[in-house]
Order: structure tokens, then C-alpha cells, then sequence
């Protein structure tokens, strides 16, 4: 049975002159959220979908004019791909937002988030409501998803890394496909790896060998998460390095 064909908008958050949360290796939230959207309009079309972009290069789009593209288009869905920021360090996962009293926001919502974490393995954060402006304007059935955190250094990591956009962009298709009852054909899907372009960061050697002793003696940053060893003293870090000295003061004592 063939599936039925609707018109789906793939919202590239920020651009041009609003690039974004920016990460600690100088990553730009708009560059990762055009390369995700456009994997994800790669896979709608694979899968016989159609789709239109708000943008598809890196230029301002106000809300309303993100809206309004949809609007005229009469699309069945709008995704608004984002990454999350936040002032603490350790916020991580990922988490999928609808419209305020929007009943079927809120069921795609909750079925995309599902996928999101199965597809990622990131922790949960949930299936969140907000007026939003661009999902308050927007006509049809709207989502914003927050596909990580680019404010932690071990998720911005992910977000430059093709294999992790992949797998955000095939868990919000999977998802908008069960909302819609629409069969997915996991046989046709391919993998074009989109690279983002990330501004040049100084590698601290010393800084790069106490990395490779974490990682050796398993000592993670406060919250648990693995040190990758870039030769970056980010926050994640600076916290590890912490451990490992009241570590090594225990076990020389």
C-alpha cells in the first residue's frame, strides 16, 4: 500500500545574521540546525514525502516569515530544528516542544521525542509545551525539536559529528511518519554525511594528556559524562581534572 503524500516544512532555526547559541569550540547553532534539516528533507523525500525548507542557506528569516512560508505552502507538518543552550554546564539530552493547548502539537510531539531518544540515546528531557511564536503562527500541526546541547562540550561534539544529524533527522522523520500513520521503509534510507565547518581551536597538549589519563582511569566530569580528549579545557574538563586530583590524593595517601 503506497502511503499517502503530504507536504511537510522543515524550519532551519536562526541564520545569517543570528547565528544562534554559539559552543565552546566556536560551533554555530545555525550551521547544525540547516545541516540536520537538510538531511532530514533528503530522508522525507526518500521516503516519497514532499518538502519545503524555510531556508537553505544561511541567511535571517523572521518567525513570521518562517510561518508564513508553511502557511501559504498549506504544509501537514512544521519542524523547527534547533539546539538547546543553558547556563549550567551539565544540562544534556534532548527534548521536543509544541504549541500551548495544541492537543496534536502535543501528540506528534511526544511520538517524535520518542524516536529522538531511541534514535540518540541522549536522556530524555520530555515532550514540552510554550508559545513559541513560530509554532504559534504556524497553521499546521508544529514542533520545535532542541536536538541537543550545544552549550555542553561532549554534545557539541556530537552535533559536529555527521553520524549524530543522521540519527536527529531519523527520529524526527520516524516520528512525523507514526503520527501520520505512514509506513517507514528503513531499506532506502541513505547516509550522506554533511559536513559543518567550525572555526580552528588551539590544542593544549598537556591539557590533551591529562584527557588520555581520564579517559585511562575512567575519571568522567561531575556529572558522569566521558572527557573527550580534544585538548580543549572546557568546563566538562576542568571538572574531571578536579576528580582526578582528589583521585590520585586518595590513592597516594
Amino acid at each position: 500500500m503506497m502511503n499517502k503524500v503530504y507536504t511537510h516544512c522543515i524550519d532551519d532555526g536562526h541564520g545569517g545574521t543570528d547565528p544562534g547559541a554559539v559552543g565552546k569550540r566556536s560551533t554555530h547553532e545555525a550551521d547544525i540546525n540547516l545541516a540536520i534539516g537538510k538531511i532530514v528533507g533528503r530522508i522525507m523525500t526518500e521516503q516519497g514525502q514532499k518538502v519545503i525548507f524555510t531556508r537553505t542557506t544561511d541567511k535571517f528569516l523572521t518567525l513570521a516569515t518562517r510561518a508564513d512560508i508553511a502557511n501559504k505552502a498549506g504544509c501537514r507538518t512544521f519542524t523547527s530544528i534547533h539546539c538547546n543552550s543553558a547556563a549550567a554546564i551539565d544540562a544534556h539530552g534532548i527534548e521536543t516542544w509544541s504549541f500551548t493547548n495544541s492537543v496534536e502539537g502535543l501528540k506528534l510531539s511526544k511520538v517524535v521525542q520518542g524516536e529522538l531518544v531511541k534514535t540518540t540515546g541522549l536522556t530524555d528531557r520530555g515532550s514540552k509545551q510554550a508559545n513559541f511564536g513560530v509554532l504559534r503562527m504556524s497553521n499546521m500541526v508544529a514542533i520545535l525539536v532542541e536536538s541537543a546541547f550545544i552549550s555542553n562540550t561532549n554534545e557539541e561534539v556530537l552535533l559536529m559529528q555527521a553520524e549524530y544529524q543522521e540519527k536527529v533527522a531519523l527520529g524526527i522523520v520516524k516520528g512525523i511518519f507514526k503520527y501520520l500513520g505512514l509506513t517507514f521503509n528503513q531499506s532506502i534510507i541513505k547516509t550522506t554525511p554533511i559536513i559543518i565547518k567550525v572555526a580552528a581551536t588551539k590544542i593544549d597538549q598537556n591539557i590533551l594528556q591529562i584527557q588520555q589519563i581520564c579517559i585511562k582511569l575512567g575519571v568522567n566530569d561531575h556529572f558522569g559524562n566521558r572527557v573527550v580528549a580534544d585538548g580543549i579545557d572546557g568546563p566538562n574538563t576542568q571538572s574531571a581534572k578536579a576528580k582526578l586530583k582528589l583521585f590520585l590524593t586518595n590513592i597516594l595517601k
